[in-house]
């Protein structure tokens, strides 16, 4: 089975994952298919970078997310996003503009570019 899994990085007591389409046989920091994207919880508004594309695709051919990486999912939209891909059939250009609508209705999930700097 594939799953969508967080991988370990940074030094003791600075933790820093990366987002990864891994087999669900192998151990957390070794071999993986994919990087789809980063989470850093130390950060202070625990930075995440997703690649959306590559995450739809993984999960659409039936990679399962752990709880962890489809709680942050959820958080970005993606979960949202495959739900309309799945059931509604929705074609790119509706997915970007469901994507914006609902980024507009969260807007203190992303924050602008010059706070976070």
């Amino acid at each position: 089975m594939v799953k969508i899994r967080l991988g370990r990085f940074g030094r003791k007591k600075r933790p820093f994952y990366r987002i990864l389409v891994t087999d669900a046989r192998s151990p957390r920091d070794s071999g993986f298919i994919e990087k789809i994207g980063t989470y850093d919880p130390l950060h202070p508004i625990s930075k995440v970078e997703v690649n959306i594309d590559k995450a739809l695709e993984w999960l659409e051919k039936g990679a399962q997310p752990t709880d962890t990486v489809r709680s942050i999912f959820s958080q970005q939209g993606i979960m949202y996003l495959f739900d309309l891909k799945k059931n509604q059939n929705a074609t790119p250009e509706q997915l970007n503009k469901a994507l914006e609508e609902w980024r507009a209705k969260h807007p203190q999930r992303f924050p602008k570019k010059s706070e976070e700097e």
